[in-house]
């Protein structure tokens, strides 16, 4: 899961444009993306400071609670008595990543780890902010931008959700309440009283993850909060079914080399005690579940949780997939949690790379009805917005689309097929040859919602060293088809900057379309050796049979009239799984699988 900062035009480019960097009390807005801006300074005169805040966690085991750096974007008013509510945005890349060896994806016999040692070094201090305070600091809110655990100028270890992020997360909310100590870069201590104490959490990504990790945990103060593109459970970034299926082109990563990427504080090596147990605890070799992960599962329990939650996903993102961000969704509604949902066709991409001033728009009526107690007009109620096409949003009240019906469709014959699995080829390449179609509709008469879950079950034997089964479902049909967004080289400006920074301004993105015979729209993975559970391994016999059933990950896609759906299975995923060596050879009875989609006819 790696963030990947967009480089904005120059100060004269956006002077051409028409806006200018703001000057002694003034405030830029674009169109009508800004209505509520208050009489607190302009933003080149906002005070900014470092502070050091304190956690109730020693990760480095040094002996003394460790520290985390909090960036401070407020209002000049602030100075003068003037108290506003704060908007924490948590990210563990301020200060970028260190360059590190993933696994191998190739398996020799079983998965093995990447030599590792420390850096000799932290990252600069200097860090990558965020366009929250170009927007909000104008319009009465404070900004914080915090730097995790490990990262940056921050102290302590990365632990890839672990509960000790979540506690720093808490703490600095905490501080923004009136409780815990902070500390001035010259030791100085510092207390927030400009906060009213009522905060926001957000993020993007892995920064989406810590947000919603401080509101389950019950950060104080927290109302409301952003997550973005968010691993909700983080063995189900890196794993599914007890198989390793990292993100697209990120086979052989594990939670300890995101760790080890994310070590830019200063002296590193104090953390190797940390990582090297880090490295024991996700248990590699196996690929299954157990404590490490069930602790970085974030569905599991919200009973702390009281804020209110706004989810926003890519339906084309290969990094963090959107089953994250729908099966919180579903969480909160067995929790009775507020939420609302973006679903939107671009891939790994923050919300306002999506739908711009709209975006801030609601985000403004927000945090005002949570932080500010304003009659905003925002609907409390369960609200999902998804983009069924590049600019055509449809709401609804739940998740998956109302309509949908799960339909059973028998595997594609009788008697058996026979692949030999192929870790060579990619996973388009053997739709069209080398996988087994093992369940396909006849053409839709209209078009045709995918909304939700499918599942398969497979009548199989296995005989060989590659553990793995991949279903795919694929919609079968020539068209243009959106796989992305991309930027442009178009900037547009919503917020005030300064000369040295520019993040108010962002480059404007356009949906990617490709021309293609048919798309896999979604894919699952399971290791036949967790065919039982994912916390455990069963022997395979290679000369019996048994029936495999497993979930592919959520999606939510319309089909168009004319084309068929279908479910391919294959071995290796190339792009996602490890990749065994060996000619394995697996025999499907067809008319003992199925498949089960969840259809809605729209």
């Amino acid at each position: 899961m790696r963030k990947t900062l967009i480089t904005f035009a120059s100060v004269a480019v956006l002077v051409a444009s028409g806006f200018a960097p703001t000057r002694a009390g003034t405030a830029g807005t674009a169109g009508t993306a800004g209505t509520n801006v208050e009489a607190s300074g302009g933003y080149a005169e906002a005070v900014r400071e470092l502070v050091h805040v304190e956690t109730p966690v020693d990760t480095d085991l040094d002996g003394v609670r460790d520290r985390v750096a909090a960036y401070v974007i407020r209002p000049r008013s602030t100075e003068h008595g003037h108290r506003v509510p704060v908007i924490i945005e948590t990210d563990p890349y301020w200060a970028g990543l260190v360059d590190v060896a993933p696994h191998p994806a190739d398996v020799r016999s079983v998965p093995e780890l990447a030599p590792w040692e420390p850096p000799p070094s932290g990252a600069p201090s200097d860090y990558s902010g965020g366009y929250y305070d170009n927007y909000f600091v104008p319009r009465g809110y404070g900004v914080v931008e915090m730097a995790s655990l490990g990262t940056g100028d921050s102290g302590g270890c990365p632990g890839t959700g672990s509960k000790a992020e979540a506690e720093a997360v808490k703490a600095v909310a905490g501080w923004l309440t009136g409780q815990g100590t902070a500390w001035r870069t010259d030791g100085t201590p510092v207390a927030a009283s400009w906060s009213t104490g009522a905060s926001a959490l957000v993020g993007l990504s892995y920064g989406g993850s810590l947000a919603l990790s401080g509101a389950v945990a019950g950060a104080p103060g927290v109302r409301a909060v952003v997550a973005s593109a968010a691993v909700t459970d983080w063995y189900r970034y890196y794993r599914a079914n007890g198989a390793h299926a990292a993100p697209r082109g990120y086979a052989g990563d594990d939670a300890d080399v995101h760790a080890k990427a994310l070590l830019t504080r200063a002296d590193p090596a104090r953390c190797e005690p940390h990582i090297r147990r880090m490295e024991m605890a996700v248990d590699h070799a196996s690929g299954d579940r157990n404590a490490f992960w069930d602790d970085r599962d974030l569905t599991r329990d919200l009973r702390k949780l009281r804020a209110a939650v706004f989810l926003v996903a890519g339906l084309n993102d290969d990094n963090v997939r959107p089953g994250h961000s729908t099966r919180m969704w579903q969480a909160l509604e067995r929790a009775g949690v507020e939420r609302r949902m973006w679903l939107h066709q671009g891939g790994h991409d923050d919300p306002i790379d999506v739908r711009g001033a709209e975006w801030l728009r609601l985000a403004e009526r927000y945090f005002g009805h949570h932080l500010q107690g304003r009659d905003t007009d925002w609907d409390e109620g369960p609200v999902v917005s998804v983009e069924t096409a590049p600019g055509r949003w449809e709401e609804h009240p739940r998740w998956p689309a109302p309509g949908v019906r799960t339909t059973t469709v028998p595997g594609s014959g009788s008697g058996s097929a026979v692949f030999v699995d192929d870790p060579s080829r990619s996973a388009a390449d053997l739709v069209t040859s080398g996988g087994v179609p093992l369940a396909t509709t006849g053409p839709l008469g209209r078009a045709t919602r995918l909304s939700g879950s499918a599942e398969v079950t497979v009548r199989a034997s296995v005989a060989g060293a590659s553990p793995y089964l991949t279903a795919l479902l694929v919609d079968l049909g020539e068209a243009d088809r959106v796989v992305g967004r991309t930027a442009t080289d178009r900037t547009w400006c919503f917020a005030p900057v300064t000369d040295e920074d520019g993040y108010g301004c962002r480059a404007r993105t356009e949906p990617v379309v490709e021309r293609a015979p048919f798309r896999i729209v979604s894919r699952g993975w399971l290791d036949i050796r967790n065919r039982a559970s994912d916390y455990g391994e069963r022997p395979v016999d290679p000369d019996r049979q048994y029936t495999f059933t497993w979930r592919l990950e959520a999606v939510d896609y319309v089909v168009p009239a004319g084309h068929r759906v279908a479910v391919v299975l294959i071995g290796t995923d190339r792009e996602h799984t490890l990749r065994y060596a060996g000619d394995t050879r697996v025999v499907v009875d067809l008319e003992r699988s199925s498949a089960r989609i969840p259809l809605a006819i729209g």
